[in-house]
Order: C-alpha cells, then structure tokens, then sequence
C-alpha cells in the first residue's frame, strides 16, 4: 500500500471525480472506492472535461467504471447564504414572514431545522425571479451604452473616452508623500519611500520576548467554574451570535451569521428554546468510562439499571450510540443478546480508542502504516509547487507537532518507521521543480541542529520520541498512589512506584525492568 502510494506521488497522478455513484465495491454492509482512474497532469492538459462513469453491476461485486470525455453536470451547487441579499429593499421583511410561515411543532432544533429549509427553498426561487429581472436590467443597459458610444463617436459627447482615461490616470497617481514631515514629489523619492515604509511594515528588530515561566496565566477560581454548568442566559446568547464576524457559518446549512443577526428578533424565541433544551438534556459526554462485567445475564441486567439509575439522579445522559461491548470468551449469540440488553454497539478487538490500539498484542510494522500514510498525505509532493522552501520548513515541522506528538508520547518507535518519516520529510524538503530533482544543500544531520546552534531546528524522531517516552518514567516513580502504578507494579513485579524491582514473574519482566532502570538513569 505504501509502495502504491510512493507511484501516486511520485508521478502526481490525479483521481478524477466519479459521477453516479459514491461506490464501485461493495460486499454485503460494506461499500469502497476500490476502481478508479488516475490521470497524469499533462493528459488534463489536452483533455479538460473528462470524467468517471460508474455503471449498474449485477453479478459481480465490483462496479465497472468508464472513462468519459464528456463534460457532466454535477448537480446544484450546495446553498450559501449570500450577504449582499441583505441589501435588497425589505429582505428582513421577506425573511421575517417566510421563517413565521412555518407552523411545524416538536423540539426547538427539529422547528429549526425545517424553518431553515423551507427559507432556503424561498430563497431560491427568489434568486432565480431576480436573475430575471437582472437580465433585463443588463439588455437595457448594453441597449444604452450602445446609444452613448454613438453619441461619443459623433462629436456630441463632449470630450470622448480618452479623456476619461487620462483622467483616471492622474486621479491615481501619486503627486507627493509626507515622509516624516517632508515632503516627498520626485518620482524616485517617492519610489523609494514606498519601499522603504513597506520594508520596515514586515520587519521587526531583535527584541527580548518573556519566557513563559515569567508569564502569569489566568486560571478560573471555584465560582467561575460552577457557572460554567449554569443555564445560559438571554444576554451570553446574544452576544455571541452579535459578535461574531457577518460571513462564519456555523454549521453546514449554508446561512451565516448574517442570516441571524439580520432576523434576530424573529428566530429569536427558537434560538433560545433551542439551547434551554439544551442545557435541561445535558447530552454532552463528561468522561468515558471502562466497565468490567462478568458474562452472566443477571450482572448485566444489573450493569443497565445502574447506567439507568445514573441517568436519573444526575440529569445526564449515557450516549448508548458511542458506547462498545467487547467480549471476550464468550460465543457470538451471548455477545449479541448482551449488546441488545446494554444497547450497546458490538465490537471486537483489536480496535481503537482516541486513535490508538486497544487490544493489539506486539506493536507490528502494519500499526505505523495509517501514521505513514497521513504524514505522506500531508506532504504530499504537489505542494512543494506551491510553497517556498520557509513554507515546507512549516509543514515538515507541522508533521511533528500536529501528527506525530501523540504517538511519540505513548508508543516507541521503530528504527525503520522513524527513518521512514525522515525520508518522506527530506524528500519534501530538499524536492525541485518538475523537471529537476532536488539536491540536499547540506547534511540533514545539520538541519536537525536547533536554530540557535545554526540548524533548522527539525526534531530528529528518535531523540524526540525518548524525550517524550521519560516522562512515563518520571510519573512512574512520583506518582506512588496511582491506580497504572499499581498495576503495572503488581504485574511486572516493582517495588511500587519505584524504579527497582523485587520479584520478576510476569513475562517480559526483566526486559520491562531494566528498560525501566535504565530509562531512570538517563
């Protein structure tokens, strides 16, 4: 798969669009993209409207898929809420009567949510009335530009359009500039001022810049944190929608905030339901939770009228849709009546948990293949076009920042994999242009030296991921009185919280011990 993915980069080939369907495998519950097209850039270059076609497949589970020159359509584009309709006469009128039109009962985000839909469908059929009228407007107009060109070109306009134009060019030039209190009308001093205003505008002297151990950060007191769960108030609400810039979107219905603030005193009432049935359903998820249960039908029952006893007494919801069972030594059919009981989603191990394994025995090379593969999407090959060498230096060290930390932090990597991500950070790095390969200007030993010392300050992966890896070792041997000390204490044979051992009788334990001695040491 990584190989696959090196061609596809390599020869940045392009996955055109598929039209008449989503999918061109499926198998039972399962559906993919497994068929397609990849076109190099050169051939979109001679062919420009060219599409993929899927068909209808009856026998086989794979969808034959063509190769259309043809130009599609592909459908309406998706609704936008448009701010300069706002500027029609009575717009917030029109909007006003269309959302009050709407007489449909239920929860505040079902009333919403058809209120939205049905504006959007007004909305549409007035564009279109306007595009219309539009039109007109526009033959008029060329109809009596046409009759002024005339009115120009027989001697009647009084001056012609050349004039006009050498106006605009005076109106746009600049005679002089108030530099300092001088006055500036050369031609070349008042270049030069230019120059050297923008110059110093992206520059800055080197300054001294407080360390973050100098600067003292706000923190929330008791009070401030138990109004966090108060019910929201009319003036909060409002606030927030009135402060917010006019074009963010908050959601994917397309109406931004201009929508809102425009209809304020109509939607209002809705709004506010909206987030006071909020606050009574508290449906946000406050901690996830790992339950142990033995197989027996009673304990499970059990197990649900407690969750149903939880709920009751605290107000709070258990979101049964992101919950998981997971069985172990029990047959399929008592796994199944169990997650019927729970209402739980059956799962099997090995899965994953906050994007990391859960379930898996020794750490294969396939675990790091996803990780690759992000990285490898995120410096993909057709953005060094686009960059200069300061922005891949941004991204290269994006890679470890936005990506990388979290595995870094938990698992050690292997020496193949890190030298794997070097690699696709070099190649991107140090990569040319089309026609000519990128040479390394220096050692990539260099690059990864910090920038005080004259690098690049590009972490090298290994080192990193010890740094981040003795901090475990740290909590292991501070934090005495935590339930992982305990744990990996009692199974591995630690004295606990220390980094001594006293009895090896897990297996792996004395490779886990003197990892862990020796860690302490460093």
């Amino acid at each position: 798969m990584r190989a696959f993915a090196d061609f596809i980069a390599e020869h940045e080939l392009v996955d055109l669009p598929l039209a008449s369907a989503f999918f061109t495998w499926s198998r039972g519950e399962s559906r993919s993209r497994l068929d397609h097209f990849s076109i190099s850039p050169g051939w979109l270059d001679l062919v420009t409207e060219v599409f993929q076609r899927a068909w209808v497949h009856s026998e086989s589970d794979h969808c034959p898929i063509l190769l259309d020159p043809r130009l599609e359509s592909w459908g309406p584009p998706p609704f936008i809420f448009k701010i300069a309709w706002l500027s029609s006469p009575h717009m917030e009128d029109r909007l006003g009567e269309w959302w009050v039109s709407c007489l449909v009962e239920g929860p505040a985000d079902v009333v919403i949510g058809h209120n939205l839909r049905f504006v959007m469908k007004e909305l549409e059929e007035w564009v279109e009335e306007s595009k219309k009228q539009l039109v007109e407007r526009k033959q008029w107009l060329e109809n009596r530009m046409e009759e002024l060109v005339a009115l120009d070109e027989s001697g009647f306009g009084g001056g012609g359009g050349v004039g006009g134009v050498g106006a605009r060019r005076r109106r746009n030039r600049i005679e002089a500039l108030n530099v300092d209190g001088l006055i500036v009308s050369s031609e070349e001093g008042v270049s030069a001022a230019v120059v050297d205003f923008f110059s110093s505008l992206y520059s800055f002297d080197n300054i001294s810049r407080p360390l973050p151990e100098e600067v003292e950060f706000n923190s929330l007191s008791l009070e401030e944190c138990s109004k966090l769960e108060r019910p929201f108030e009319i003036e909060e609400i409002e606030k927030g929608v009135f402060s917010l810039a006019k074009d963010k979107a908050p959601g994917l219905d397309g109406f931004c905030l201009a929508f809102f603030q425009a209809c304020w005193s109509v939607v209002k009432n809705d709004i506010l339901r909206f987030f006071r049935e909020f606050h009574e359903g508290m449906s946000l998820d406050r901690d996830d939770t790992l339950l142990f249960c033995a197989p027996d039908i009673v304990k499970i029952m059990n197990l649900k009228a407690t969750l149903r006893c939880y709920e009751l007494i605290t107000g709070q919801r258990s979101n049964f849709q992101k919950s998981r069972l997971y069985a172990l030594n029990i047959s399929a059919k008592e796994a199944c009546n169990f997650a019927k009981i729970l209402g739980f989603k059956l799962d099997s191990l090995p899965s994953s948990y906050l994007g990391l394994p859960l379930g898996v025995g020794r750490l294969n090379k396939s675990l790091w293949d996803p990780i690759v593969e992000r990285i490898e999407r995120r410096l993909e090959t057709w953005k060094r076009n686009l960059v200069s060498k300061g922005g891949r230096l941004t991204l290269v060290k994006s890679v470890l920042d936005n990506i990388l930390v979290y595995y870094l932090s938990l698992f050690k990597f292997p020496v193949n994999v890190s030298l794997r991500i070097e690699q696709i950070q070099r190649r991107f790095l140090w990569s040319g242009s089309d026609d000519k390969k990128g040479i390394p200007l220096v050692k990539w030993e260099k690059v990864c030296i910090s920038i005080k010392n004259g690098g690049l300050g590009i972490r090298r992966i290994k080192g990193f991921n010890q740094a981040l890896l003795c901090k475990w070792l740290w909590r292991f041997g501070e934090e005495e009185s935590s339930l992982w000390v305990k744990v990996i204490g009692s199974y591995y044979g630690f004295l606990s919280g220390k980094w001594e051992y006293d009895n090896i009788f897990a297996k792996n334990g004395l490779t886990v011990a003197r990892h862990f001695k020796h860690g302490a040491r460093a």
